[in-house]
């Protein structure tokens, strides 16, 4: 990845943020500090699309608004999230784990009363090109009915009928190359309206420089599909995807076994 790595502090203490960002810079890393403010934090993000976001917080029953702070960030952003919270012995962390940050910093008091840090790690943080970081796209898209051989239908004047679709990565089923019928164009199945494609006018190249390659693989020169979609295959020749049948290119099977296993 080109560049320093951009990271993003929110917190409210300005001296702890100073001297976390002082630390950071140090070790090379670019720093930019806001405080817990929702909509300061949402252009924040916007405006630098950080690699990383440290988040410090209250203890979860009073901090409302770090809470839903963290959950926006979640919901919308595939941006590795580290909470340093404040934790007491009589609050659980169940509020602070259900964020699914990539790791809590616990900040609480040992028998001295002396400040220390705890890490509970639950991933292994991925750092994603600008483009690969969030969980939806806004695209122009036009619908199109499908045969019986699962082909699309096009329509007369398709060019005129694009309009703007948000689509979330998690509903997104495969990516499959426009045919002859549609040139110059990729489609897109989802789970959620599987009776139709979604056109858009991108290559199936560019749809995979743009998606988070934790969660899409290409297995064939005309088709990407979403990994966590796959339900089987049929001898490393086809994946099932749902209830359709995605065929698998020679010079992609090494990289789907990888992937989904060798058994």
């Amino acid at each position: 990845m080109p560049g320093k790595i951009k990271i993003l502090i929110i917190d409210d203490d300005a001296d702890e943020a100073l001297l976390l960002a002082k630390f950071l810079t140090l070790n090379n890393l670019k720093t930019f500090i806001v405080p817990t403010i929702y909509n300061v934090v949402q252009h924040a993000i916007e405006q630098h699309l950080p690699d990383f976001i440290i988040l410090s917080m209250c203890r979860a029953d009073e901090d409302v608004v770090g809470l839903t702070i963290a959950t926006f960030i979640r919901d919308t952003y595939l941006i590795p999230l580290l909470l340093l919270v404040e934790y007491h012995e009589e609050e659980v962390l169940d509020k602070y784990i259900a964020i699914l940050p990539y790791s809590c910093l616990v900040k609480s008091n040992n028998n001295n009363h002396e400040q220390v840090l705890n890490s509970l790690h639950f991933a292994i943080p991925i750092l994603l090109p600008d483009s690969c970081k969030y969980k939806a796209f806004h695209w122009k898209v036009t619908q199109l009915a499908i045969d019986e051989k699962g082909e699309p239908v096009s329509k007369k004047g398709m060019k005129n009928y694009y309009e703007i679709k948000n689509i979330s990565l998690s509903d997104i089923l495969y990516f499959k190359a426009g045919n002859s019928h549609v040139r110059n164009s990729t489609l897109i199945r989802l789970k959620s309206d599987s009776k139709y494609y979604y056109a858009i006018k991108e290559t199936i190249g560019y749809c995979l420089t743009i998606l988070p390659p934790q969660l899409f693989i290409q297995v064939h020169d005309g088709y990407i599909i979403s990994i966590d979609k796959i339900t089987g295959h049929n001898a490393w020749v086809e994946l099932i995807i749902e209830d359709h049948k995605i065929p698998i290119g020679i010079s992609y099977v090494s990289v789907v076994k990888e992937i989904i296993g060798s058994s």
